[in-house]
């Protein structure tokens, strides 16, 4: 139902602006001050989980905490038929996942919303908050170039610091919503993905991660699904970035390469260091010190003539390892041997194996006991995935035998 015309305590709203997995937008005026806002109200049948519940007033708490030029202000919050809204500062643009949708963004552009971002995001860390779910829809420009930071709905708030346990139900709670399955998943740093403990390095990561998107035009580690997304990010390697030594893109590939360590300790230690990086490389640009592109395109044949030439190479290698295997197979030999791998190595049990039909994934279920204990169903990528947990069922609740689909729904 349309809140259009009406009246949302002194605000009257005068259009709807999009909507999402939670909430619904609507541009209207304050009565009071005669100005703009956005405001935003959980929708009616989110209201009904108090996780959506919290992080809509996680969301209102962790921004009003915060005063920079490129994070959303909150102005206002109450609440509006037996459900809370917020009043925010109304940024006339759009998303960058928007403009992504056009295809990639020019380097001095990616610059400039990489220093924004980070700047913004240092604020945030020195306050003691965390975003945990940036990402391009949640990175609005402005017409003139200024971004602006939003929801904060994932935010994780120093004085309120969470228990291992209880993060990653916020997490798996992120992940199963409407309209959060993708972004979510798919920006997540590896510690965040796997249920560990995160910190402002874990921003580091998924801010990487969109300034890659916007570069390269692709995300680097989306797959089909969303577990083997998480899969991705975790154990995947990083697609490479081969520039010439001294140009802005040889200078952007190394940043990006060390903020999208898969270990913590590995990255940038802090986003001020990531951003001191990006600006030295903007005025380097711009002052001429290095070549405002990638080398001329008479550079190149050079290095796809060697790429022939090795690819030449391994393929002469391939030949004559396929005939040495071909020679001794023709020769008699000792019967195979069998070899084992161990899948699982838990202290308690895990029974009631199931496979993929592709081969690739296995269900099992750890810690049934005999006399009808719960268990949780759990899924591993073969063969040295981590295990992932799907259930998280009380003693009241019992599973046995998973089984996987034949025409599994897609997973947005």
């Amino acid at each position: 139902m349309s809140l259009v015309g009406r009246t949302v305590g002194r605000y009257r709203i005068t259009e709807k602006l999009g909507e999402g997995g939670m909430g619904v937008v609507y541009r209207a005026q304050d009565a009071t001050l005669g100005r703009d806002v956005a405001i935003k109200l959980l929708r009616a049948e989110a209201g009904q989980h108090p996780e959506r519940v919290r992080r809509f007033s996680q969301e209102a708490r962790a921004a009003s905490a915060l005063n920079h030029p490129n994070i959303i202000t909150v102005h206002d919050a109450g609440e509006f038929e037996d459900g809370p809204f917020l009043v925010m500062e109304l940024v006339e643009g759009e998303s960058l996942r928007t403009q992504l949708r056009r295809g990639a963004l020019p380097l001095a552009k990616i610059l400039d919303i990489g220093i924004q971002a980070a700047a913004a995001l240092a604020r945030a860390h020195d306050a003691g908050i965390t975003h945990r779910d940036l990402k391009p829809e949640n990175i609005l420009l402005r017409p003139d170039g200024f971004i602006k930071i939003l929801d904060f709905g994932l935010a994780k708030l120093k004085e309120q610091e969470l228990s291992e346990e209880a993060s990653t139900a916020t997490i798996d709670a992120a992940l199963t919503s409407e309209g959060t399955v993708v972004g979510t998943a798919a920006y997540m740093s590896p510690e965040q993905s796997t249920g560990r403990q995160v910190d402002g390095r874990s921003d580091i990561f998924s801010l990487a991660m969109a300034l890659f998107e916007c570069w390269q035009g692709r995300h680097p580690f989306l797959r089909n699904n969303t577990l083997d997304t998480r899969h991705a990010i975790a154990h995947d390697r990083l697609p490479a970035l081969d520039y010439p030594v001294g140009t802005p893109e040889w200078g952007l590939a190394r940043m990006l390469e060390k903020a999208l360590e898969k270990e913590p300790e590995e990255r940038y230690q802090t986003i001020k260091d990531l951003g001191i990086d990006l600006r030295r490389l903007k005025q380097d640009t711009e002052s001429g010190k290095v070549p405002a592109s990638a080398a001329p395109a008479s550079a190149r044949p050079a290095r796809k003539t060697l790429l022939y030439v090795l690819a030449g190479l391994v393929l002469v290698a391939l030949l004559a390892g396929g005939g040495w295997l071909v020679f001794h197979a023709q020769q008699p030999g000792a019967p195979a041997r069998l070899e084992y791998t161990q899948l699982t190595n838990f202290a308690d049990s895990a029974t009631s194996p199931a496979l993929s039909p592709d081969g690739r994934m296995l269900a099992f279920v750890r810690g049934e006991s005999t006399v009808g204990g719960p268990g949780q169903i759990y899924v591993k990528l073969l063969p040295d995935g981590e295990p992932l947990q799907l259930t998280h069922n009380g003693p009241e609740t019992t599973v046995s035998r998973p089984q996987f689909s034949l025409d599994p729904k897609p997973c947005w």
